[in-house]
């Protein structure tokens, strides 16, 4: 009976039965507004340095002739646009003598030349002819194909020799390898640089990661030609997967050489060079149906963007990447200045808050 009672004066003082006090810290508010809009403005008039390094051993005459003839859809990016650009070609041959030297002379990282010029620019009377003596290189120099060490003596050893004015402090670097051949350079004892020192000295180049891109057009899978004169990627020897792995450390480009659409690469790598952007990313994940895109130009025009689906592409239209958390537009490509803007529901905003972590499903089967 004592301790019931002793338990009965406990209860006076811990009494979960009273009436609840309703006050305004007791509800919680209206959920705010729950739209989210992501701002970017599109790049400016940078500065741009591009190098191309092409093979010019025997197999490359088909390869070099895609690339020129299809240089114009890489060049209208650049045209018209105000940027300060630098595009200028070498080989992947840095083997002056030796069982690799091929017939003709080595560049061994200097940049090829027509009528005077190393590279072209904003300047040049006719960019895309004058590109096209650049990259024609022939077809006969070394079979040993070194376009890491072409590309390092390119930017770093030649840089205040026969390449001065070429590369710039303060301009992004873009590098662009076409070869049907693994690279060599680190088979030479001692090489220019190896692997793991060229990856660590290029990222070094600039502060900003989208300031520097290397992209590689090789063979990218063994694939035999229909004839003797038709391009191959024959054996495992001819696979680039050095290239390759620059391109997943640095961040690029890497494309099939035997692919027939090099239009569409050209293209990829114009804007890529450029800088212009077709992909934005957004702050928060969205739900994907709320998405609305606009883009306002510096005097306050705006048009309103389409979705879509990545493979049904249009002019003014855009998909989201699930993935990258992105929306990519199909055709249109801001002007510098432009303001992308992205409106939408953030998909925190739709959860169950009975929701508990450790739950087998979200709410919705999502």
């Amino acid at each position: 009976l004592l301790a019931a009672a002793a338990l009965t004066g406990c209860a006076s003082d811990y009494s979960v039965s009273q009436d609840l006090v309703d006050t305004k810290f007791s509800r919680p508010g209206e959920l705010e507004d729950p739209t989210v809009s992501d701002r970017i403005v599109q790049v400016t008039t940078p500065k741009v340095d591009v190098l191309f390094v092409i093979d010019n051993s025997c197999s490359m005459d088909p390869h070099q002739s895609s690339l020129v003839e299809n240089f114009p859809s890489f060049m209208k990016t650049f045209d018209g646009s105000g940027l300060d650009y630098h595009i200028g070609a070498t080989s992947t041959d840095i083997d002056p003598t030796g069982s690799c030297n091929g017939q003709d002379p080595s560049l061994n990282g200097r940049l090829a030349r027509f009528q005077g010029l190393a590279w072209i620019d904003d300047t040049t009377l006719d960019p895309v002819f004058t590109f096209n003596q650049l990259a024609v290189m022939g077809s006969r120099g070394s079979h040993c194909e070194k376009g890491l060490g072409a590309t390092f003596n390119a930017i770093e050893m030649r840089r205040d020799e026969d390449n001065a004015g070429f590369y710039r402090d303060d301009a992004a670097i873009h590098t662009v390898i076409v070869s049907d051949e693994q690279d060599q350079t680190e088979d030479d004892r001692p090489p220019v640089i190896t692997l793991p020192e060229f990856k660590n000295w290029y990222d070094g180049l600039k502060k900003e990661v989208d300031d520097r891109t290397f992209s590689a057009v090789i063979c990218t899978k063994i694939q035999q030609g229909q004839s003797f004169n038709d391009p191959s990627c024959p054996s495992q020897s001819n696979l680039g997967t050095r290239y390759s792995d620059v391109v997943d450390a640095i961040g690029g480009i890497t494309w099939d050489i035997l692919d027939e659409d090099w239009g569409e690469l050209l293209d990829e790598l114009g804007l890529l060079a450029a800088g212009l952007k077709i992909e934005y990313f957004m702050s928060q994940v969205p739900v994907s149906e709320t998405i609305q895109v606009s883009i306002t130009n510096p005097q306050g025009g705006t048009n309103f963007m389409q979705q879509s689906t990545k493979e049904e592409p249009g002019e003014d239209t855009f998909y989201y990447d699930e993935v990258r958390n992105s929306i990519v537009f199909h055709e249109r490509v801001p002007d510098p200045l432009d303001t992308v803007e992205i409106t939408y529901t953030p998909l925190s905003a739709t959860q169950d808050p009975s929701f508990q972590a450790g739950d087998d499903e979200l709410p919705g089967g999502q």
